[in-house]
């Protein structure tokens, strides 16, 4: 992997000024135009480059976007995520000023405990959502996270916005005991809307499953602190008489 990277930066790093985008298939770096409008900002694969990756896609070859960032976030943007998502091929991401790299594969199977938080592909949504689809079977449609600072300028009740549109109802809280596969809402910090969402897993050890910012994901138990957070107990009407 590391020559493809290089492959990858060496494209990057002469077009310092344009965000640069191409694809891997089975090991080979194959450099594409990008026919943005705006590519300092933005890219958008040229058509024969495009072509020859759903060809590659549909013969079942090894895939890969790659693209460069060249100055703001040395991350995965929203954008970005749903793109790879439609795809169902991993993309990668080179930030030009700095060098740094990313991989996301939006078909990857991450342990549930230890993820690394990033905004827009691996959050307390995206964990919470993993363990109701492997350990339950129930879907949730992706939404986009986004930043604290939209919540609050949107007034954007997302989470619950979401839970309910998908089955889910809330329960009495305090009062109905906890039970496998209860999604708790809770506001951390200064918030008037839940900012943050775990899964209960364990409920005879009284535990929950969540991930925060700055944090590597992890359970742990469902005490005090946690529960004067809690905004409320969201249950999938397939989870109610377990």
């Amino acid at each position: 992997m590391n020559y493809i990277w290089t492959d990858i930066r060496a494209h990057a790093e002469d077009s310092p000024s344009e965000e640069v985008c191409g694809a891997v298939i089975d090991g080979h770096v194959i450099k594409g135009r990008n026919v943005a409008a705006n590519p300092s900002l933005d890219f958008v694969l040229d058509d024969e480059t495009t072509e020859i990756v759903y060809d590659a896609i549909a013969i079942g070859k090894d895939v890969k976007i790659y693209h460069s960032h060249i100055e703001g976030s040395d991350d995965f943007g929203p954008s970005d995520v749903k793109m790879a998502r439609e795809m169902e091929v991993p993309w990668l991401l080179v930030h030009t000023p700095t060098g740094k790299i990313r991989e996301y594969d939006p078909n990857a199977v991450l342990p549930y405990e230890g993820r690394e938080w990033h905004w827009a592909y691996q959050n307390c949504f995206s964990l919470v959502s993993d363990w109701l689809n492997r350990e339950m079977g129930i879907e949730v449609d992706y939404f986009q996270l986004e930043h604290p600072e939209a919540w609050v300028s949107k007034g954007w009740d997302m989470f619950r916005e979401n839970l309910q549109k998908q089955g889910f109802s809330k329960v009495v809280f305090p009062g109905s005991e906890i039970q496998l596969g209860d999604v708790v809402l809770m506001m951390l910090g200064r918030t008037q809307v839940p900012n943050h969402i775990g899964i209960i897993v364990e409920p005879s050890r009284n535990k929950i499953l969540h991930h925060c910012q700055h944090a590597l994901s992890r359970a742990a138990v469902y005490g005090n602190s946690y529960r004067k957070a809690t905004a409320g107990i969201y249950r999938h009407a397939s989870t109610s008489r377990l």
